[in-house]
């Protein structure tokens, strides 16, 4: 069976429509991408009211939200996991590596780091400091600084970006070169511990 879009105006095959119960022969009077060009449509339209929608219906049923997505996760680990890589291989040849600082602005302290993805990273430091396991630096003293200051006390930074072949060892080099250089401009860092002439550095060798 096939039907002819009100969209586009082309005839196309019953797969190419959404399942519509409300319509007598089940199908919806406009194919899927024209749909999907609707929703779009709408959604540049009347973005902050359907962000809005969003946050309160994830806030009215947070716990229920949650628990889907961790069984669905659990119930779809290898694929997720290999949608994942995927998106990680496909984002490597076009985002460059980078040298990046975490800023507490209450403390004036720096974290500075090095990654090979920048966006996931970022998210990858909110989720640790949120479940209160970013380990990062020394001692624990970011995170410590982080649950006393609060999420909107910390500034992400790219500081440097390197091309996205980038090795690690050149990776690791950039982001020592950055800390020396910050400590010899009187900077503190989460970095290191004792005074800038008897430092000891830390590093993570593999930050994706």
């Amino acid at each position: 069976m096939s039907k002819t879009c009100t969209g586009c105006g082309e005839t196309k095959a019953a797969t190419e429509y959404h399942k519509d119960a409300s319509k007598r022969d089940g199908l919806r009077h406009i194919c899927k991408l024209c749909n999907k060009a609707r929703k779009k449509a709408y959604y540049e339209a009347n973005k902050e009211r359907v962000l809005a929608q969003k946050k309160a219906h994830y806030e009215a049923n947070k716990e229920r939200v949650l628990a889907q997505k961790k069984a669905y996760r659990e119930a779809n680990k290898e694929r997720v996991l290999a949608q994942q890589k995927a998106r990680r291989e496909a984002n490597k040849e076009s985002s460059p590596c980078v040298i990046y600082a975490l800023f507490c602005v209450p403390e004036q302290r720096y974290y500075i780091g090095q990654t090979i993805y920048a966006p996931r990273r970022w998210r990858q430091h909110r989720n640790l400091f949120k479940n209160n396991k970013n380990g990062c630096g020394v001692g624990g003293e970011m995170q410590n600084d982080y649950n006393k200051h609060g999420k909107e006390s910390f500034e992400y930074t790219i500081l440097k970006e390197l091309p996205a072949d980038a090795d690690e060892e050149t990776r690791l080099e950039e982001e020592k070169n950055h800390i020396l250089q910050f400590l010899a401009e009187g900077k503190s860092l989460y970095n290191t511990k004792s005074t800038p002439a008897k430092s000891v550095l830390t590093f993570h060798k593999e930050e994706n």
